[in-house]
């Protein structure tokens, strides 16, 4: 049976009133009811949206919490009023809590249940309009050979280190195995057990140390995409991870080398590749490559082949409006433009709400701050220096003796503290590395000193972006560094970002950013190019349709010679003007 309040309330909205009575009754049939006590969260600020809240009685206030944790009322809700008819068509995350201000009642209508409902009811979606079209089917799903692998991103080539890089390793495996053998059979001259478990931790050795070896060898190697090229490289044994990339389009030289005075490298062909962009800096270089002059063939065949893309995309572009303007039926030239780019995908905010290492201000740009060990270690001495100020003023304050000195002292002993503190977590709070959607602002203040260092540096302008997590400790708590590289610049006039959390997704930050700004700059030059295009046809349009002055009219007969003498009246024609014949 239809819920009646529901069925009511459901009427007024503009939503749905143009809805049969009987797809009313059906969808007020899958509608909450809700009771809201005061101060109860009805969704909270960083949740999946649920679907649309309709109040019947009482108020709730919108709220949002900045990174600090400050609250900042938006606005209320009240009765007859409802919120976030949004999350009916699309999924999202709430951007702001509500809170109940009273006893409230109010209607949800869930996204997931009326999708139910539609599915099962297809005259109510028909009903519903556009916005509730069944989806079209998605293409599925691509796995991902890499991380910050992009969605649309092609993996051509994938060129992994030489097997003489596991080789020449081999023989760790066999000193290994020699010296645990013979201890095997040693013992087992004493004891037989023993000797047999020697030799079974001895192959687990050898087992593990190869797998080591092959794991470490699969992991390392260049990726060509049709966008990048990407240099990987890892060392498991000191849990090293370095990642570098550079557009296929900034792809100068190629350099592929075999050492000549290795006589391995020229029997079995192995050598190293150097990719060269416009900045000094810009080098990424693998060692142990396979016939590193196919690898060098490769990378030269995709950029020409990128490069080529580009050009006949902006050709495309100007044939179509070409034929546009002269009035060529263009329908069969496809729209062309700027290949789309992905998107940077949300990241959710990482560190305690008092406390967060990345999170998105409020005009939306991704904001990092140093590790969270950072701050621990900048506060550190304060908080012991309070505590033991707290501890002197106790112990002053319970004892008779010399009152008038310890009880001072101890208070400048606490303010002390308390100040160090604040100048601690200010400097580790204003240490900042903002990434927009056209810069990447540096920002490192020194509130003792009075200095304030601060770099901006365009997105365009970067060659090489490289993030490195090195060592266990640094591993386990994903601390590491990015490192930023400019056109022209020297390696030594490189950017630094230190001590950050999930240095690699910062990088794929970055080089999302940058395939967007590259995408908008091409879309900037094609409509330059259709402008100056249109200008050149309208010029030839006015050219040839415009009446030279002193011309007939098209379709009028041509005047007689200026120059000829007017008839005779005696009707004799002179012998130098032409006969005109009746008609």
């Amino acid at each position: 049976m239809a819920n009646r309040l529901a069925r009511s309330q459901l009427r007024q909205l503009a939503l749905f009133q143009h809805l049969a009575p009987q797809h009313i009754d059906l969808i007020s049939d899958i509608v909450q009811t809700k009771q809201i006590e005061p101060g109860e969260v009805i969704f909270g600020q960083g949740q999946p949206t649920q679907g649309l809240y309709l109040f019947v009685a009482g108020r709730a206030i919108l709220i949002r919490t900045d990174p600090s944790g400050a609250e900042m009322a938006l606005g209320e809700v009240g009765r007859g009023e409802y919120i976030n008819e949004r999350a009916l068509y699309e999924t999202g995350i709430e951007t702001a809590s509500l809170r109940a201000a009273e006893p409230t009642m109010l209607l949800l209508l869930t996204r997931a249940a009326l999708l139910t409902l539609l599915a099962e009811h297809p005259d109510v979606r028909a009903a519903l309009g556009e916005r509730f079209a069944a989806p079209a089917p998605q293409p599925e799903e691509k796995p991902r050979l890499f991380r910050g692998q992009r969605p649309e991103e092609i993996i051509l080539h994938i060129f992994r280190r030489h097997w003489w890089a596991i080789v020449r390793n081999t023989w760790i495996v066999g000193v290994v195995g020699i010296v645990g053998l013979l201890l095997a059979h040693w013992v087992s001259g004493t004891s037989g057990l023993i000797g047999l478990i020697v030799g079974i931790i001895t192959l687990a050795l050898m087992g593990g140390l190869l797998y080591y070896l092959y794991y470490e060898w699969q992991d390392d190697g260049i990726i060509i995409t049709d966008q990048r090229v990407i240099r990987v490289w890892n060392t498991l044994l000191t849990f090293q991870n370095n990642v570098s990339e550079i557009p296929l389009n900034r792809v100068l030289e190629v350099n592929a080398e075999i050492p000549p005075g290795n006589p391995f490298a020229q029997i079995f062909r192995f050598g190293s590749i150097h990719i060269r962009t416009a900045g000094q800096a810009g080098t990424v270089s693998l060692n142990i490559i396979p016939t590193p002059e196919r690898v060098q063939a490769a990378i030269f065949a995709e950029r020409d082949r990128f490069r080529s893309q580009v050009e006949k995309r902006a050709q495309d572009v100007l044939q179509a409006e070409v034929g546009r303007a002269i009035g060529i039926d263009t329908a069969e030239i496809p729209a062309v433009g700027p290949e789309p780019t992905a998107a940077p995908p949300q990241l959710s905010p990482v560190g305690p709400r008092f406390a967060r290492t990345r999170f998105i201000n409020a005009d939306g740009d991704l904001v990092y701050r140093k590790h969270l060990r950072v701050w621990a270690s900048h506060i550190m001495l304060p908080a012991l220096v309070i505590l033991g100020g707290l501890i002197a003023l106790v112990a002053a304050l319970s004892s008779n003796v010399l009152t008038l000195v310890t009880v001072p002292l101890a208070f400048v002993i606490l303010l002390g503290g308390i100040g160090w503190f604040y100048i601690s977590d200010w400097d580790w709070r204003n240490d900042t590395y903002v990434l927009g959607s056209n810069t990447i602002t540096l920002t490192r203040m020194r509130p003792l000193w009075l200095q304030n260092q601060v770099d901006q540096i365009s997105l365009s302008q970067i060659d090489n972006v490289v993030s490195e997590v090195n060592g266990l400790i640094n591993t386990l708590f994903n601390w590491g560094r990015v490192e930023i590289y400019l056109i022209g610049a020297n390696p030594d006039e490189g950017k630094v970002i230190d001590m950050i959390y999930d240095p690699p997704t910062l990088r794929e930050q970055i080089s999302t950013r940058q395939e967007a700004i590259k995408a908008q700059q091409q879309a900037e030059e094609q409509q330059e190019q259709r402008a100056s295009m249109q200008a050149v046809l309208a010029a030839y349009h006015k050219l040839t349709t415009d009446e030279v002055p002193g011309s007939p009219p098209p379709g009028a007969p041509n005047p007689g010679s200026a120059n000829a003498p007017p008839p005779r009246p005696d009707g004799i024609r002179p012998p130098t003007v032409p006969r005109i014949r009746p008609d």
